[in-house]
């Protein structure tokens, strides 16, 4: 700006002033910078939880359908002669159950 020697308070005042403006100036452009970084995380945000909950949603409609299998099973073997012939009923069940699980959570 002007000699060190030439400084008067009216030149340190503008001087001052300049610094100053030119820091509101960044943190002005690092504020809109961090609203459009949160703005852009919270609609990723958005997205991630509505498909969890879509994948949910289907992990118990299959859950459910393995249930009301078993149930039938049971009913089924129930009705009939029971006995170890009810027990490897269920137990066939289950383990299809367990196979079903597992290849799910792969």
């Amino acid at each position: 700006m002007t000699e060190p020697n030439n400084w008067t308070f009216k030149t340190l005042q503008e001087h001052l002033i300049s610094i100053m403006d030119e820091r509101d100036r960044l943190y002005d452009q690092r504020f809109t910078a961090q609203e459009k970084a949160v703005a852009t995380a919270m609609v990723s945000a958005k997205e991630a939880v509505a498909k969890a909950e879509a994948a949910v949603e289907r992990r118990l409609e299959n859950t459910n359908e393995w249930r009301q299998v078993i149930n039938d099973l049971v009913k089924a073997q129930q009705g009939s002669a029971g006995g170890i012939k009810a027990s490897w009923g269920v137990a066939l069940a289950l383990i299809s159950l367990a196979i079903a699980a597992f290849a799910l959570l792969k």
